[in-house]
């Protein structure tokens, strides 16, 4: 039987995207393809566009009457789709024309529990191709938790991106691939270790999938509140994923080097007023304090000496 991707959109107050998306959607979807919108209780024109939208594909719109946030969404659109194959996408990015196709086709030929793929950014007028790094390419099947490492490598599993490949359902059977619904921020990173340290099988898709549009006004990306400090809470649910693991003691000198890397991006935020650049603080040195002494300090000593110095001041 011909398996089904079902395609899982999460919007809020997106009527300056919406047009677009659905032109691209109409472009990328086929016969195969099942699309699934959740409005998260826009308050905008959304729900108007999408009632009278008319598109040439399965198109089922699901309704939030509060906002729940990006990951509640998420959940309620993998809940309400019944196909076999799965995959995200943000209101405010389009796909690749032949993306769905060929990740269904990869998924078909493989067998694989997921499938990841490059994606384009876009800045403006700037387009940047990211590539996952890694080498599983050309249908070349790999064991994803040999694509975590190493700690200072940038690896598969540092390309966090949900709406970057496709999975299988039987992951959800498996309780692997929800969101954290608890994270308003940074939920990307806790499901991508999930589903690196818990998936069996993946591969790399051969064609650039997703145009993602960078730094949008009103992203998450670009606000200024204490969303932004939930990025610490997902760096801790990820040392407690790994606290459980057969594994975690290979794997948590990735997961702490990755802390060290974000700390240092975030201390460069002047976005952040002052007040909360010091509750950041004091909640990124609470981080590091409570990591294992060994592997952190171990980590934080192979760093440059100015990145060295910068951590070791929060910390103090």
């Amino acid at each position: 039987m011909a398996e089904r991707l079902g395609v899982i959109i999460p919007i809020h107050n997106g009527e300056q995207h919406l047009p677009q998306l659905l032109r691209g959607l109409s472009r990328a979807v086929d016969d195969r393809t099942d699309v699934v919108i959740v409005d998260d209780g826009s308050t905008d024109a959304t729900a108007r566009i999408l009632d009278q939208a008319e598109v040439d594909f399965s198109l089922d719109v699901v309704r939030h009457r509060q906002p729940r946030g990006v990951s509640a969404a998420r959940n309620t659109g993998l809940r309400q789709t019944r196909s076999t194959y799965l995959t995200f996408l943000d209101s405010d990015d389009t796909f690749d024309q032949h993306h769905l196709r060929t990740l269904r086709d990869v998924l078909d030929a493989t067998g694989v529990d997921m499938v990841r793929t490059d994606h384009l950014e876009v800045r403006g007028k700037e387009r940047t191709v990211r590539r996952v790094p890694d080498s599983h390419r050309g249908g070349r099947v790999g064991d994803p938790r040999e694509a975590i490492c190493p700690a200072f490598v940038r690896t598969a599993v540092d390309h966090p991106n949900v709406w970057a490949g496709a999975f299988h359902r039987r992951l959800l059977d498996r309780g692997v691939g929800w969101m954290r619904e608890d994270l308003r921020t940074a939920e990307d990173r806790v499901w991508t270790w999930d589903m690196f340290l818990h998936a069996h099988t993946f591969t790399i898709s051969p064609r650039i999938g997703v145009h993602y549009r960078r730094d949008v006004g009103g992203s998450l990306s670009r606000v200024a509140d204490e969303r932004q400090l939930d990025f610490i809470r997902a760096l801790d649910a990820i040392i407690d994923l790994l606290a459980v693991d057969p594994d975690g003691e290979r794997f948590l000198p990735k997961a702490i080097q990755r802390s060290c890397e974000l700390l240092l991006h975030h201390l460069s935020n002047t976005r952040l007023p002052g007040p909360l650049q010091r509750t950041f603080q004091a909640m990124a040195a609470e981080h590091f304090r409570s990591l294992p002494a060994e592997p952190r300090d171990r980590v934080i000593a192979g760093l440059l000496p100015d990145r060295r110095a910068r951590i070791e001041r929060v910390i103090a």
